[in-house]
């Protein structure tokens, strides 16, 4: 009896220590360290990777690490932490290591109007962003509480346009583009009317650029 019970005893250990070495490779196929929310959706755990914004599309690619923006209108803001006064239109939660590539397909839009929040355009400050694809991206915010167009760990633009704007007529406030890292820019264009700094970074490298 006492044997059995020895048995059976092992068996449930060894079966409860399969289980827990297996949940870091399902945690990792699944995607599950990764939280990039879009349009107020997490696009990681979302339907195919997509979510649909306005009459466009946001596409995530876990294994490339790539975001496309396909024509897409984001118009809702998602509050990504615990602070309740900021809303972001993208929030991307990565471990240090990683790069997000943002993809612009056609022209692309962020719209943050509600004036109770701290409006963020694209949150990454973890992450380091890199956008490219030939496409635009307009971000406009409502003017209050310091708010900032695009910020990241470090930030690259190869051949897109830029726009930051503000939506009311308050003084000039915040950043447009914001890291503590560098930003690289290739064959790109910034418009930036509204916001108290166009650029804010450790360095800067600029190539063929119009601002």
């Amino acid at each position: 009896m006492t044997k059995q019970r020895t048995n059976k005893l092992f068996i449930m250990l060894w079966v409860f220590m399969l289980c827990i070495g297996m949940i870091p490779i399902t945690a990792m196929a699944a995607g599950g360290i990764d939280e990039i929310i879009v349009n107020n959706v997490n696009i990681v755990t979302a339907p195919n990777y997509t979510v649909q914004c306005g009459t466009g599309t946001a596409v995530y690619d876990p294994q490339e690490k790539t975001l496309t923006l396909d024509q897409a209108e984001i118009t809702v803001g998602a509050k990504a932490s615990s602070t309740a006064g900021e809303r972001y239109g993208i929030a991307v939660k990565f471990g240090t290591a990683d790069t997000l590539q943002i993809i612009l397909n056609g022209n692309n839009k962020i719209t943050l109007s509600d004036a109770q929040y701290r409006n963020m355009g694209i949150w990454a400050t973890n992450s380091s962003l890199k956008f490219s694809g030939g496409g635009s991206l307009n971000v406009s915010l409502y003017n209050e509480k310091f708010p900032c167009a695009i910020n990241g760990k470090n930030l690259e633009f190869d051949n897109v346009k830029i726009v930051c704007n503000q939506l009311n007529n308050q003084d000039p406030c915040g950043y447009a583009i914001r890291t503590a890292g560098t930003v690289i820019s290739t064959n790109s264009s910034f418009d930036v009317t509204g916001f108290e700094c166009a650029i804010d970074s450790g360095s800067l490298e600029m190539k063929k650029i119009a601002v």
